[in-house]
């Protein structure tokens, strides 16, 4: 047999196999570059729900900011705002349940508990719907309720008392003074006195010797939470305390997503959505950071980026985060800053002018958007 005809086999062989492997390449870097401009968007909506969660709530004392469902349901407004900008859709309710058909659960992390926004079967069909908050609340060994929060205010029922006591664990040495100074107050009137809840757990320990409290209410130092450096460096680990508050927070939450997911998935074929639904993998770095503030935790699944191909993932957004270092994606094909003229009418942002939001000027770039020579980003 000649050459020709060995070449002419080996191209009838090798070319089929070539145009599948490119074709499935192709699809996969499509597949890719939806993954990340989707990612953007979730990343960025997230963002901007907390922003303006901190912009019109009520803050007490630091962490606390209290919540109630007509903020939360600001935030979720916003939140899906966000999203249909990057998916250059007008933002009504047609755009929102189809976005929101993806996502079975947005978990808004308050103080003193969290709310779930999810579907529902109501008179109505299913319906997406901010259910009532759940309470960090936990049952220890001894039969006491104990309500947590973000850090050490704590409301403790002890039915063999039968009472309710609310205040914040110290460290033994920050209440030495105190100690002394309210020795002659009985325990009755104790509570009326301070909301030193350690100091009042040790008068309980001496004066009812039935009463047994766990460790982690009564020993080290209750003040000691996680401590990083300013590159992200963990220099300290939590104490007892913020260890087990923290991980009761964890669990009620990981708890109730389930849940949520389970349900989402017998509603997904009602909703239009072939896709079976699963909680996302995170690391327990990220859900110390996700209930270290308060926080707006998105989770989106299901939405197609090609053959055989789903999208898969979530956003964890704390309060810390700071307004002002997204960049703009205008329908110029061009990407600014938000001071910039060109996106503005009026002096405010004219979201007609823009395409999308983006975390960076990377993503913008990577994007196929052009600098902007006016604002300069």
């Amino acid at each position: 047999m000649k050459i020709i005809h060995w070449t002419i086999i080996f191209v009838l062989i090798v070319v089929p196999f070539s145009l599948v492997c490119r074709n499935i390449i192709n699809t996969r870097f499509i597949a890719l570059k939806e993954e990340v401009r989707i990612n953007n968007a979730i990343d960025t909506a997230t963002y901007d729900a907390v922003d303006l969660l901190i912009e019109i709530a009520e803050v007490n004392n630091g962490k606390r900011i209290d919540l109630n469902p007509t903020l939360c349901m600001e935030t979720i407004n916003q939140f899906f705002n966000t999203m249909t900008v990057n998916y250059n859709m007008p933002y009504n309710e047609e755009s929102k349940q189809y976005l929101q058909d993806y996502i079975p659960a947005i978990i808004i992390v308050g103080y003193d508990g969290f709310y779930i926004y999810s579907a529902e079967e109501t008179e109505n069909g299913v319906e997406h719907i901010l259910k009532p908050k759940i309470p960090y609340s936990y049952e220890d060994s001894n039969g006491n309720i104990i309500n947590f929060t973000l850090d050490n205010q704590i409301t403790i029922f002890m039915p063999q008392l039968g009472k309710t006591y609310s205040g914040e664990l110290h460290d033994k040495d920050t209440y030495d003074d105190e100690y002394n100074q309210f020795k002659g107050i009985s325990l009755e009137n104790l509570p009326y006195v301070t909301n030193n809840l350690s100091l009042i757990f040790d008068r309980i320990a001496k004066e009812k010797s039935s009463i047994v409290f766990e460790n982690f209410l009564v020993e080290g130092t209750p003040s000691q939470d996680y401590e990083y450096d300013e590159n992200g460096v963990l220099i300290n680990n939590a104490g007892a305390f913020h260890q087990k508050r923290r991980e009761v927070i964890t669990n009620l939450i990981v708890a109730a997503l389930e849940e949520e997911v389970m349900q989402h998935n017998s509603y997904a074929q009602l909703l239009g959505v072939n896709y079976n639904f699963t909680i996302p993998d995170i690391s327990k770095e990220e859900w110390i950071n996700a209930i270290d503030d308060i926080s707006v935790l998105s989770f989106i699944q299901g939405i197609p980026l090609g053959t055989d191909q789903y999208y898969n993932n979530y956003a964890l957004g704390g309060s810390r985060i700071t307004r002002g270092t997204y960049i703009y994606g205008g329908i110029d094909g061009r990407y600014h800053k938000e001071s910039c003229p060109l996106i503005r009418t009026d002096g405010e942002l004219d979201y007609s002018k823009i395409q999308n939001i983006y975390f960076n000027k990377e993503a913008a770039a990577l994007d196929g958007c052009y600098w902007c020579t006016e604002c300069q980003p």
